[in-house]
C-alpha cells in the first residue's frame, strides 16, 4: 500500500507482473488523520476505528482480530472457591437453578450476551470459577465413591 497526493493505492502481483490499483479511500484535502488519532512518544490518544466509524471505545473493530497473544488484567480471580467457607451450591439446588434459568449461576444468559457482549477478562474468571466448582464436586463424588467401595468391601468381608 502506498500514497500519492492524499490518495491511497495498492500494489499486487498477478501472474508474475506487478499491478498498481488506485482507489480513492480518503483525500488529504478534507481528511486529516491527526484530527482523529495522535501518535506521540509511543502513546496514542483518541479512538482508533477499524472497519467502522462508530467510536464506542478506545479501539473499535468491525471484523476479526488476529493476535499472537492477548493479555487481559482482572482484579478478582476465583481462588476463593477453594476456601473452606465458600458456599458451594448443592447439586439439587444447582439442578433447580439450571431448570429455572437455563444457564449456570453467575454465567450470563445467551440473551444477555447477544445484547451486551461479554468482558473477556471477567468471563475468563467466571469460567475458571465454574471449573473450580466442578473440581470440588468431582472431589466430593470421589470421596463418596471411595467410602461406598470401602463399605461394600467391609460387607463382603463380614459375609464370608
Amino acid at each position: 500500500m502506498g500514497a500519492n497526493n492524499g490518495t491511497l493505492y495498492t500494489i499486487r502481483k498477478v501472474a508474475g507482473n506487478w499491478e498498481t490499483s488506485w482507489k480513492k479511500i480518503w483525500d488529504s484535502s478534507n481528511f486529516k488523520p491527526s484530527d482523529y488519532l495522535t501518535l506521540a512518544g509511543g502513546q496514542m490518544t483518541g479512538n482508533l476505528n477499524i472497519g467502522t466509524t462508530a467510536a464506542q471505545k478506545d479501539l473499535n473493530v468491525n471484523g476479526n482480530i488476529k493476535a499472537r497473544k492477548v493479555k487481559v488484567t482482572v482484579t478478582d480471580w476465583p481462588d476463593y472457591v477453594f476456601e473452606k467457607q465458600y458456599p458451594l451450591m448443592s447439586l439439587p439446588e444447582l439442578g433447580t437453578y439450571i431448570a429455572r434459568h437455563k444457564h449456570l449461576p453467575d454465567v450470563p444468559s445467551a440473551a444477555t450476551v447477544r445484547k451486551e457482549g461479554v468482558e473477556l477478562g471477567e468471563n475468563q474468571a467466571v469460567l475458571l470459577k465454574k471449573i473450580e466448582e466442578l473440581t470440588l464436586y468431582i472431589l466430593d463424588q470421589h470421596k463418596r465413591q471411595e467410602a461406598l467401595e470401602q463399605r461394600i468391601a467391609d460387607l463382603e468381608k463380614a459375609r464370608k
